[in-house]
This record gives C-alpha cells, structure tokens and sequence, in this order.
C-alpha cells in the first residue's frame, strides 16, 4: 500500500513495477519524446512490432519501462557534469533546469552531498524554484514578496538540513579574489 509507493516515490534502488510499452505512460508514446531522443538505443523488438501494427516502418528506442532514483542519477548527473555543467556553468552562465521529481532530486544528492539514506526523507515541492549557488555550494529560495519566510512556508521534511546549509564561501569572498585577480593582471 501506501509504504511501498512511498519507497518507490523516494527511495534509492527500488524500481516500481514496469509498464507496458502500449500503456499511455510509457515514455516512447509520447511523440514529443520518441521524435527527440535520439540517444537511446533501438529497440528492434519494438521496431518491428509496431511497424507491422502501423503497416508502415518506423524506429522506435528502447525507453525505461521502469526507473528507480539511482537508474536516474546514472543519466541525469552525466549529463549534468559532461554538458551544462562544462557548457554553461564553467562558462560563467546562469542555468534553469526544470524536470520531473527524480531527476531534480537526483542531481540535488550529487550537488549537496547528500547521504543515500537521508533522500527517503528530503520532501521537494512542485514547482519551488530553488536557487542554487556554484560558488558557495548552497541552495536559497526565491523571496515571493509576501513577506514571509520562504523556509516557513514549504516542508521539505527531516532531511532539509543538508539542502539548507550555510553556504561555504559566499559571494563577496570570490567578488574580491576576482578584483585582486584584475588588480595583478593589470600590474
């Protein structure tokens, strides 16, 4: 019941059971995905069973029928350190990166350290915007203007300290590191 969906909402190597490749939330249904991964394998099987359904030849990739937390570490934190980290935030670019809860939580453990047996307890609300800084290697909230606190208004449950941890460095330290960089290069 309701405690084995929470240990394949939340936890670490458990996959749910898998899904049909004919049920509608099969990832390779969704014609939005099918048409743009194209980084996944072919799935032959499936290639020539729907070909011969559609009576018309057509590839189709071998999406996951299911995913736990660390099936989904393993695409997303490559992609993360061999693409935006390397093409955008070593280049000193801002980054917005929006995904489904795995992905996020995910790349979170990697980032903040946090401990495999604490990501059953980190509670992520749809849709908050949480700001990560490189530098100082800490996640803030967004001020909404009401007035009140950010951390008030959401749970994100017992795990929340490793996200919420005073950064280690903050901004003025390497704003002066950087102007004393300019003032050497110009003598």
């Amino acid at each position: 019941g309701e405690d084995q969906l929470v240990k394949w909402r939340r936890g670490h190597a458990i996959r749910p059971p898998p899904t049909s490749s004919y049920s509608l939330s099969y990832p390779g249904n969704d014609l939005r995905r099918a048409k743009h991964f194209k980084d996944l394998r072919i799935s032959w099987r499936e290639t020539i069973n729907r070909s011969i359904e559609s009576r018309k030849f057509s590839i189709h990739r071998r999406f996951p029928k299911t995913e736990s937390l660390k099936d989904c570490m393993d695409r997303s934190i490559p992609f993360y350190t061999q693409r935006i980290k390397r093409e955008a935030v070593d280049q000193g670019k801002r980054v917005l990166i929006t995904s489904h809860e795995n992905a996020i939580r995910g790349i979170l453990m990697h980032l903040c350290d946090i401990p495999q047996e604490a990501m059953n307890k980190l509670h992520l609300p749809n849709g908050l915007p949480l700001v990560y800084n490189v530098r100082g290697r800490c996640i803030t909230l967004l001020d909404d203007g009401s007035g009140a606190d950010p951390m008030g208004q959401h749970d994100f449950g017992p795990a929340a300290k490793y996200l919420f941890r005073p950064c280690e460095l903050d901004d003025q330290f390497f704003e002066e590191m950087e102007a004393k960089s300019r003032e050497a290069s110009a003598v």
